[in-house]
């Protein structure tokens, strides 16, 4: 009897454990999507917009998804024309079609971000790539932020 109540209490535990596991997951996945939406959103106005104006809102973009480390980093591939957030793959508004995102089974803090991007600096007719991330995700004070990506 005793043994049955333990492994009751066991699968009790494990379920809660999962269910919370699958909270955080929705939760870090829709800021990922967030993040990219935002991300592409400043990169489509690179031409059109002042670089002043340009800098803040991707100052801000950043404030507000990636930890403080992550933000040194970025500012130094940026400063060599490198998008770092996507791995210098870029990304587009085609690109939210194809995108999934999922925790890596390895890693509970890495998530895939995979989506297609099409590539039109190719010399004749643009090109479709896969592009496959892996982002590293932090709980900061209840919000959950960018801190790596690979």
């Amino acid at each position: 009897m005793k043994f049955l109540k333990l492994l009751f209490m066991i699968s009790v535990i494990h379920g809660e454990c999962y269910a919370q596991s699958n909270a955080n997951d929705k939760k870090a996945i829709a800021m990922l999507k967030e993040f990219y939406v935002a991300h592409q959103s400043i990169e489509s106005t690179i031409r059109s917009a002042p670089p002043k104006v340009y800098v803040g809102k991707v100052d801000s973009l950043q404030k507000k998804y990636c930890t403080l480390e992550l933000r040194g980093k970025v500012k130094k591939y940026s400063e060599n024309g490198i998008d770092f957030l996507t791995n210098d793959k870029g990304i587009d508004s085609w690109s939210f079609k194809t995108m999934t995102i999922v925790r890596a089974q390895t890693n509970e803090n890495i998530y895939l971000v995979c989506y297609d991007v099409l590539d039109v600096n190719y010399p004749k007719t643009p090109v479709k790539r896969h592009v496959v991330l892996h982002v590293g995700v932090l709980n900061e004070s209840g919000h959950y932020k960018v801190a790596s990506v690979k």
